[in-house]
């Protein structure tokens, strides 16, 4: 971090190495940014992903509940 202090007013310039957070929640030091929205990581999302896939190519609706 650099600081610097004028004489009425103290201002600061911070420069940092650390990765983008992508969220203040406990999970977010495990996640990288480019992954928040990567399906592929998540084996209940891809079943997901192909049932809905396969109710569309039908015509079926589908409602999901998530908890």
């Amino acid at each position: 971090m650099l600081f610097r202090d004028n004489d009425d007013v103290a201002e600061s310039n911070v420069v940092s190495d650390e990765p983008e957070k992508v969220s203040d929640e406990w999970w977010a030091e495990y996640v990288k940014p480019e992954d928040q929205f990567n399906i592929e990581l998540s084996g209940k999302l891809l079943i997901l992903a192909g049932i809905l896939q396969m109710s569309e190519s039908i015509g079926d609706k589908v409602s999901v509940y998530w908890s």
